[in-house]
């Protein structure tokens, strides 16, 4: 089986090392991912988000080898593991959607950005001022009948069903099913006004527009996986057409990763 080791930016080989020579001995390893049967992806959940937008034109299944802190898009070996194949062709495929997010700045630039995780919001004052914003679903703005017309909080999370497990669970976000097909979770980071928010599913055909209001003293900082951008008037995020497959090992799929995640006992 020919396969493609991605390591991320900056791997560290006390990490990684001894588990991509293991790999280099079970596989074909070619250079170029694009002549690849499965991508192997050693590192930690940034790691394997990296991997799912820089590789997802190439349809391309990705296999994560989890050398990260949690690592709940990835399996976990042993660097001395005899036969790490034999998982890779037994694992189960999942495919997930990815957001694409038109990133608008002040400047008038416009930038196109994809995410496997969520896009969300964010202010770096130092002042401590929470986040403001105008929230549009479809062109529909949902503060329409508020005596508010704008959201304050610390941020909004725009998320996929992949990344409904991350960030958005931490903010009290649903856990949203990857076989209900394609959705996006809108999680309110500590919402302000208004103080009755709750996350929200939405259909995979929705647009969400945020608008970022007082950018001048907020500045707000949008935030797309772990890339950042600041100067940003407005961000609008929807579904993308492209694609990713991970695979999972047999005894771990991530079906059985989310269960346990939505009814706890089940790990115990």
């Amino acid at each position: 089986m020919k396969a493609a080791i991605l390591l991320g930016d900056k791997p560290r080989y006390e990490l990684t090392g001894a588990i991509t020579e293991k790999l280099r001995r079970q596989f074909t390893v070619v250079e170029h991912p694009g002549d690849a049967e499965v991508l192997l992806a050693v590192g930690g959940d940034g790691t394997m988000s990296w991997a799912a937008r820089e590789y997802a034109h190439l349809g391309i299944p990705i296999y994560g080898i989890n050398r990260g802190t949690v690592g709940f898009l990835l399996n976990d070996h042993a660097d001395d593991e005899n036969d790490i194949r034999a998982a890779v062709e037994r694992s189960v495929h999942t495919e997930f959607p990815l957001l694409k997010a038109a990133v608008s700045f002040f400047d008038g630039k416009v930038q196109d950005v994809l995410a496997f995780n969520d896009i969300w919001t964010k202010t770096i004052n130092t002042r401590g001022q929470g986040a403001k914003h105008q929230i549009l679903i479809d062109g529909h703005d949902i503060m329409v009948g508020h005596k508010y017309d704008f959201y304050s909080g610390d941020g909004i999370i725009i998320c996929t069903p992949g990344g409904s497990t991350a960030y958005n669970r931490s903010a009290g976000g649903i856990i949203l099913d990857v076989q209900a097909g394609d959705c996006m979770g809108l999680t309110p980071i500590c919402p302000y006004i208004p103080d009755n928010f709750r996350p929200q599913m939405l259909p995979g055909s929705s647009q969400v527009t945020i608008v970022m209001i007082e950018d001048d003293k907020r500045q707000h900082m949008v935030m797309a996986d772990n890339q950042g951008f600041s100067g940003v008037s407005a961000v609008s995020v929807t579904i993308s057409k492209q694609r990713v497959t991970l695979l999972f090992a047999e005894e771990s799929s991530y079906f059985m990763k989310t269960q346990r995640l939505r009814f706890s006992w089940q790990g115990d």
